[in-house]
């Protein structure tokens, strides 16, 4: 990653890799440096950066910096997919979990219309981290049931699962899922939470 941020050092497939890379270490303080060290890239309006960079972004301020003004995109006939759910990540992070939860639900009926399962995915697993944290726990686990298919291919569904039952006391469906979330986890840890 060294030599190839010397060679791309202004490339935001870089910063973002780097970004992702300290946050699934679980080095919150590094994270947040390369999100400071980052922040002129963000006129560049690249929505994977912006993504995880709102992530882990160590304060609001940082944070907010990704964001694109509400009347950049006014003009556009479709929201960005990745606009949206850095809006709703924002505010998850940093907001109030009402205004969280309605911003997450904005972000998945972007996504629904105009993006890709990816956005879907990590709209849904949002919605599902809210709740989750508001101990909203029925709602929680409907949301996560959206889920199913990509349950079995997917680390973040199921690391959510593991999760999710844990907090609801489910012990012998928390220990299915964190099975099924350790066999996905390649070289991550299960005790840090995944980048969305």
């Amino acid at each position: 990653m060294d030599a190839l941020a010397r060679s791309a050092a202004e490339d935001p497939a870089v910063a973002r890799l780097r970004m992702a890379l300290a946050l699934a270490r679980g080095d919150l303080r590094g994270a947040g440096k390369w999100v400071r060290d980052a922040a002129p890239m963000a006129e560049r309006r690249d929505g994977a950066l912006a993504t995880t960079a709102v992530q882990a972004a160590a304060n609001q301020a940082d944070a907010v910096h990704w964001l694109r003004p509400d009347k950049a995109t006014a003009h556009k006939a479709a929201p960005d997919p990745a606009d949206a759910f850095a809006r709703a990540v924002v505010q998850h992070r940093f907001g109030d979990p009402t205004t969280a939860l309605a911003d997450a639900q904005a972000a998945l009926a972007v996504a629904n219309r105009d993006g890709s399962p990816d956005d879907r995915v990590r709209a849904n697993l949002l919605r599902a981290r809210i709740l989750m944290e508001a101990r909203q726990f029925e709602q929680a686990t409907a949301v996560l049931g959206e889920l199913d298919a990509y349950t079995a291919t997917d680390y973040r569904v199921a690391w959510m699962a593991a999760a999710l039952y844990g907090k609801r006391g489910d012990a012998g469906p928390a220990r299915q899922a964190r099975q099924q979330a350790s066999a996905l986890a390649g070289e991550r840890s299960l005790d840090v939470p995944p980048l969305l």
